[in-house]
């Protein structure tokens, strides 16, 4: 059935209806979750996608009650937004790590050139948004670490709130802001109980408060009730959810696969002509995230041999987000990486800044960046949606599981 066709011949507005179904003016894969339940946020309806925190699908939600009407550019604005101030925020953690002007220019530019980071968040869903938090929370810790006022914790820990908030992948990054607080008092021989008090109030006290108050201020989650008790029933259900969850998928990875970008999840594919296609793939900067994965391995010598902080800090972000996914059983995709790439490409400018001024190979770094940057100007197009010929995509399909 011509559904396009039929639509215009029983449509009362046949000039609304669009010539051709695309991602321009239709959801497409996650967002038939998202977009639709920021839909019903803004107008006080059901909610639909129920098996994640609120936060995202509220922000999300903004522009829809702001305009007053529903768009793929509106559900998606947030999302685009929030990736573009990661990039603003990892020019600042650049700043505060390698004290140089230049080298906080490629750390911001390593994710803004980054292909996945392109393609994920350009789409209506939340993991831009938790990302974002991720990234807020960790460059308070370390402004609070280096100057010790208490507000700057605060912050950090607010942040967290509103990335568990968002997702419960927050934790892993909660994990990873203790463990770099815990370090911090004890080598500095803080007071303990001082310290304990503080991380318990900003950490857990405040974002309890928080995570269960948004449960109150938008009550309309498929499983809420108006009593704690049916708060706390949500919070099963989504766990049995997570933690059962049993199906399989086409484009599921493996957590160790995820360094190299071995199956990217095909979000989008539209036939245009006989020769032709529109098609928007996960897919990282293979080099961009393989000088990531040698500035993890340089960063873990630095802070094992040199006694590096910073190369520590960035250690324990990579891993405390990285690692926990060894130890899940369900099903996983690349975008569950997502929150550990930040923290790879700051590894990575570590590793290219020693490079440079320690190991004089300024050449070869500027050839490697020639490759990175040629990269993602070749697959422009498979992250964009832009038309482009099958024999094209066919030449960029690396791996027999590279699929676009």
């Amino acid at each position: 059935i011509n559904y396009t066709t039929a639509s215009k011949s029983y449509s009362d507005e046949k000039d609304l209806v669009p010539d051709k179904i695309s991602y321009m003016n239709s959801s497409y894969f996650d967002e038939v979750y998202f977009a639709r339940s920021a839909y019903e946020y803004a107008h006080g309806m059901k909610i639909y996608e129920w098996t994640h925190p609120p936060l995202g699908k509220i922000i999300q939600a903004i522009p829809l009650v702001i305009a007053k009407y529903n768009s793929p550019f509106l559900y998606r604005f947030m999302g685009t937004l929030a990736g573009a101030l990661m990039i603003i925020v990892m020019y600042f953690l650049g700043a505060i790590f390698f004290k140089k002007r230049g080298y906080a220019i490629l750390t911001s530019l390593s994710l803004a050139i980054d292909t996945f980071h392109f393609a994920h968040t350009r789409m209506g869903t939340i993991d831009s948004h938790l990302v974002l938090f991720i990234l807020l929370s960790f460059i308070f810790m370390i402004i609070y670490i280096n100057n010790n006022k208490k507000r700057y914790l605060f912050i950090s820990g607010l942040f967290f709130a509103f990335s568990i908030m968002t997702k419960w992948t927050g934790f892993y990054a909660g994990l990873g802001l203790a463990i770099i607080y815990f370090y911090n008092f004890i080598t500095k021989k803080k007071n303990i109980i001082e310290s304990l008090d503080l991380g318990a109030v900003f950490f857990v006290l405040i974002p309890i408060i928080l995570y269960l108050s948004i449960y109150y201020i938008f009550p309309n989650n498929l499983i809420y009730t108006n009593k704690i008790d049916g708060i706390l029933e949500q919070q099963r259900q989504m766990y049995k959810y997570h933690s059962k969850l049993e199906d399989t998928h086409p484009f599921s990875s493996k957590w160790y696969t995820w360094p190299i970008s071995y199956k990217p999840v095909w979000y989008h594919q539209q036939d245009l002509t006989e020769s032709t296609e529109e098609t928007i793939s996960g897919v990282g900067n293979i080099f961009l995230w393989l000088g990531g994965i040698l500035g993890l391995i340089y960063s873990i010598y630095l802070a094992l041999k040199k006694k590096d902080k910073n190369s520590l800090f960035i250690v324990i972000m990579i891993l405390s987000l990285w690692l926990p996914y060894a130890f899940i059983n369900r099903i996983m995709f690349l975008y569950h990486y997502f929150p550990v790439l930040p923290f790879l490409f700051i590894a990575f400018i570590n590793l290219i800044k020693d490079l440079i001024e320690k190991y004089k190979l300024k050449t070869l770094v500027l050839i490697y960046i020639v490759f990175i940057v040629m990269y993602s100007i070749f697959y422009y197009p498979i992250v964009s949606g832009k038309e482009i010929s099958y024999d094209y995509v066919d030449r960029l399909e690396l791996f027999d599981s590279w699929i676009f």
